[in-house]
Parts: C-alpha cells; sequence; structure tokens
C-alpha cells in the first residue's frame, strides 16, 4: 500500500507539472524553465521506480496490450528527452552561458508542438492505469457518483478545449506561436488544460481496455497450445 501511494504521489506530481508548464506564455521565463528541469527529474526517478519493467521488455510474449505499452513508453521517452534538449537549446534564463547555436530556431520550432504530444501521450499513459484507480471506488456508491458525473463534465470540456484550442494544428506543428487567452486567470487556463488532459485519460482507458480484451483472448488461445504452455508473459506494471 505504501509503495502504490509512492508510487501515485510521483505520477500525480509528474502530470501537475505537465499541465503547469502547459501555458507557458502565462508564467515568468525562469519559473518556466525550471519546471521544466524538476519535470525531467522527476521522469529519471520515475524510470528508476520502474526500473524493473524495462528488464522484462525482450522476454515473454507480445501481446496487443503489452505492444501498445512498450511503443506508449518509447513515445513518451523520446518526446521528453527531445522536449528537455530543445529547452537546453533555446533557455535564455538558466543556461544563458551557453553559446548560440544554429539549430536554435529549429528547436524553438520543436519545442511547442513536442509539448502538446507530451500531454497527449501523458493522458494516454494514466489512462492505460484506469482500473488501477477504479478500484479505489468499490463500495464507495456516493464517490462512485461524483465522480462519473465529474468526469462526464471533464471529458466534454476537454472535447471542447481540444477544438476550440485547435490542438490539432499544435500536434501538426502547423502553429508557430502558442495563443494564449492573457486575460483569463492562470488557474482556469490550467484547468482547461486539465479537461484536455482527462479526454486523453479517457480515449487511452478506451484503447487499454479494448486491448486488455484482445490480449485476452490471444492468451487463451496460446494456453490451448500445448507447445506454448511453459511461455509466460511477464507482468506489466510500468
Amino acid at each position: 500500500m505504501r509503495s502504490f501511494k509512492k508510487r501515485l504521489a510521483l505520477d500525480a506530481a509528474l502530470a501537475v507539472l505537465t499541465l503547469v508548464l502547459m501555458p507557458y506564455g502565462l508564467l515568468p521565463p525562469l519559473l518556466h524553465e525550471l519546471s521544466g528541469v524538476a519535470l525531467f527529474a522527476l521522469v529519471l526517478i520515475h524510470v528508476y521506480v520502474n526500473r524493473r519493467w524495462f528488464k522484462t521488455l525482450f522476454s515473454g510474449i507480445y501481446t496487443p496490450i503489452r505492444a501498445y505499452r512498450i511503443a506508449l513508453v518509447v513515445a513518451l521517452a523520446s518526446a521528453f528527452l527531445a522536449q528537455f534538449l530543445s529547452g537546453v537549446v533555446i533557455s535564455g534564463e538558466l543556461l544563458t552561458f551557453l553559446p548560440e547555436l544554429s539549430v536554435s530556431s529549429s528547436a524553438r520550432d520543436l519545442h511547442l508542438p513536442i509539448g502538446a504530444w507530451i500531454l497527449l501521450l501523458v493522458g494516454l499513459h494514466a489512462g492505460d492505469h484506469w482500473l488501477m484507480l477504479t478500484r479505489k471506488l468499490n463500495g464507495r456508491p456516493t464517490l462512485r457518483a461524483l465522480v462519473i458525473m465529474t468526469s462526464t463534465a471533464l471529458l466534454l470540456q476537454g472535447g471542447y478545449e481540444f477544438y476550440r484550442q485547435g490542438i490539432a494544428d499544435y500536434l501538426t506543428a502547423n502553429v508557430p506561436f502558442a495563443n494564449f487567452d492573457y486575460d483569463a486567470p492562470l488557474a482556469l487556463v490550467i484547468e482547461r488544460y486539465f479537461a484536455l488532459f482527462f479526454a486523453y485519460f479517457v480515449v487511452g482507458a478506451l484503447v487499454s481496455t479494448f486491448l486488455r480484451a484482445c490480449s485476452h483472448d490471444l492468451n487463451a488461445s496460446i494456453n490451448q497450445n500445448p507447445t506454448q504452455t511453459e511461455t509466460t508473459i511477464p507482468e506489466d506494471r510500468e
């Protein structure tokens, strides 16, 4: 239980920092860069905490859900690394002692769309663990009803924000600069990004549920094959 709470706190901190970094135009540049460094440090801690998962990558059977999880982790790791490196190149506060590189312009162009992809991938990754979270609602009908109503409202708002903010253009790098509502309170802007994150979470939960079912059918067929009865699938805890 203690280990679960620590992992949940780490994941929550990662999600919160990701959301805080999104409206960078409303934050002091130094705070944005410090938050970025903190986020990258938490990512490294997350990798270390889940190091046992990485040791099983090349063993066992690659079921649909396992292949999806591996692809998601690889995409997330690549996005975080690219975002950190591009942030180092374009830093205007913490790393001003570094010389300006010829790739600075390209790094600046990539920093915005990669940030949009990180929010999407983190939401999908979190949605893959929805079963672990919903188990805490068992035997609590009032809390369950409240969570369902809140989740529905956030899902609808997230879908609307995806359309209103033109997130598809950010994901495809068709927007050179982020358009923020500078008249809105920072807390409201972050809440809008949270609704967007939650919409990704729901999509991730749906994809995960479908792939779990496909993997269950595959496991059943393997268990019926006597030539593969000794093959085991590593437990996926990432």
